[in-house]
């Protein structure tokens, strides 16, 4: 294999009413049935990301939870997970309680991913659950507590919030070791940020990687909006940020290309498959 592409979804080949346009997906079924290598790196679940992904055929693993999840679409399968720990999840859970906040803690119990609540008093949980539990493959369940609810299987840990409270309880979670961090705004919002917690060893740079090698590819391509896309950027030969994307993207980008209204993943793929692009 020559080049494999990986794209964020979100602000990247998402459009800002958060689905993929018929264009980008016909695009797309075109140019891998003609032997482009593409998937996805997102910081959603698998079952979202299944969900957006309908009507696009999908023949290599995708990149889930900001590398936590690689997913096997063709057989159904985790190729490869990255488990907290029971230990490291109830320091996590502990800090959230001494905050006197709450988010949601995700486990893979075999092939299910599971999605616990502590509770949706707060409008910015109970708008994600709502949005989320329309897909009936989506799981979750309710917690008495977090602390008493952890187990082996936990991966991941989200908190919804404004930028202020998320600030003050990242530097006591950052104490934690053996831990990944990423803060982001949600570009669907004005005021709400993404605070997600999860394992030292996953990053969607090292999925990445692993993928190249699995796969066998030469070259890695990019393309990415926002912080979670960092460590992409870093381990790609080429990459490239949405026009919407956060300024330090596009510092360390080749390129800009256009925005993620315009199917700008697409047109680009168009203009450059079986090309080498140009920095």
């Amino acid at each position: 294999m020559d080049t494999l592409y990986i794209s964020d979804l979100d602000g990247t080949l998402l459009n800002s009413d958060a689905i993929i346009s018929e264009f980008s997906k016909s695009t797309l079924n075109r140019l891998i049935a003609d032997g482009l290598n593409f998937t996805i790196a997102t910081a959603r679940a698998r079952e979202t990301t299944m969900e957006l992904l309908s009507g696009i055929t999908l023949k290599h693993p995708l990149i889930l939870m900001n590398g936590v999840l690689i997913y096997d679409p063709i057989a159904e399968r985790f190729l490869n997970v990255e488990y907290l720990g029971t230990d490291t999840s109830k320091q996590i859970a502990q800090v959230f309680a001494a905050h006197n906040t709450t988010g949601l803690m995700y486990k893979l119990i075999g092939n299910e991913t599971v999605t616990h609540f502590e509770s949706l008093a707060l409008p910015q949980l109970k708008a994600f659950y709502d949005d989320r539990a329309k897909n009936k493959a989506r799981k979750f369940a309710k917690s008495v507590n977090f602390v008493a609810d952890i187990d082996e299987h936990v991966i991941y840990f989200v908190l919804i919030d404004k930028r202020e409270p998320l600030l003050k309880l990242k530097q006591d979670i950052e104490k934690i070791p053996n831990i990944t961090t990423t803060m982001y705004r949600d570009i669907y919002t004005e005021d709400l940020y993404f605070f997600e917690v999860f394992s030292a060893t996953a990053s969607k740079a090292n999925a990445a990687l692993y993928l190249k090698k699995h796969l066998g590819a030469d070259k890695l391509i990019s393309f990415g909006d926002n912080y979670n896309d960092i460590s992409l950027f870093q381990v790609s030969d080429f990459c490239y940020a949405t026009a919407n994307a956060k300024q330090q993207l596009k510092d360390i980008a080749s390129a800009t290309i256009d925005s993620c209204t315009c199917d700008a993943v697409a047109k680009f793929l168009i203009e450059n498959h079986r090309t080498t692009p140009s920095r």
